[in-house]
């Protein structure tokens, strides 16, 4: 019942051994107080096996393999799969009912929890403990219905799911109570901008992105900047540890309202890196290496 019981005996032991023969012999003790626990271990072990296979005759086997329940199918999963990224509407009275009423398929359905991270879904909603200030404030704007039309689209939600249909928005599909519209308003998650867009004003466009390639934690694109120049901008949460580059030289990105962000560019045909390096890395990656340096100086004396 208490595995630890003589660990206080143990430690005066090799305390007292290391005092009366010196502290060259505290690990020589060890060793033999280590086999000794090994040994102690190994032949209670060898007796319960040997009484374990006595019984096997008269055994009888009672456990059975059950084959895992499968995930209910999502409604309209397919268009929500297609969608560059998802706003489910804001939770209220009536869609917790309405999610109660057949759980957990509907809270599934919406987006709700880290079902989005199992089945591939681009959800601009994040249900994680913690999340960025500057995206649950952009999410607060959104959830304010007609209101918040503009910050909707500076989300680049092409694709709305609710409980219910939402007016002005052309339905996409409608299954197992879910209704799925599409935003044909919704900016793109990458464009180039005569300026970084401001709350309520459309981004005047200017340019273009000819090429993307990347994922998630780093992307280059080829971009041509009118006359004057412009800002590539992003609709990604600006985290710090993202660093951006044009044609090779470190550059500094400009923030607007919510997630939006995005990176100063001269005119004509450039090439923008982004990539994401978490804070602090090369901080830590520098502790590691001096506490192993010290530990093999340490051990370098000895020797």
């Amino acid at each position: 019942r208490l595995p630890w019981r003589g660990a206080t005996a143990v430690g005066l032991g090799v305390a007292l051994v290391g005092g009366v023969l010196g502290a060259r012999a505290v690990p020589t003790a060890l060793a033999i107080l280590g086999a000794v626990a090994v040994l102690s271990g190994v032949a209670p072990a060898g007796g319960m096996l040997v009484g374990s296979l006595a019984l096997v005759p008269g055994a009888v086997a009672e456990l059975h393999l059950r084959q895992l329940p499968t995930r209910p199918a999502i409604p309209c999963f397919a268009v929500q799969q297609a969608a560059a990224r998802i706003y489910a509407v804001a939770p209220s009275e009536a869609q917790v009912a309405w999610v109660a009423e057949r759980w957990p398929e509907r809270a599934v359905a919406l987006g709700w929890g880290y079902a989005p991270l199992l089945d591939g879904r681009r959800t601009a909603r994040t249900f994680a403990p913690l999340q960025s200030r500057r995206l649950a404030r952009h999410l607060e704007a959104a959830d304010q219905g007609p209101a918040g039309r503009w910050w909707l689209e500076a989300l680049g939600a092409d694709l709305l799911v609710a409980q219910h249909p939402i007016p002005g928005l052309p339905p996409a599909c409608a299954e197992g109570g879910l209704w799925a519209v599409g935003n044909p308003h919704a900016w793109p998650q990458v464009f180039v901008a005569a300026a970084l867009p401001e709350g309520g004003r459309e981004p005047p466009r200017h340019g273009e992105v000819r090429r993307t390639q990347g994922g998630e934690d780093g992307a280059v694109w080829e971009v041509a900047v009118g006359a004057g120049g412009g800002v590539l901008v992003r609709l990604v949460t600006p985290d710090p540890g993202w660093q951006f580059s044009v044609d090779g030289r470190r550059v500094k990105a400009v923030e607007g309202p919510g997630i939006v962000h995005g990176v100063p560019l001269p005119p004509g045909e450039h090439v923008v890196r982004a990539w994401y390096r978490p804070p602090g890395l090369a901080l830590g990656a520098a502790v590691s290496a001096l506490a192993v340096g010290v530990l093999l100086g340490g051990r370098w004396r000895r020797w």
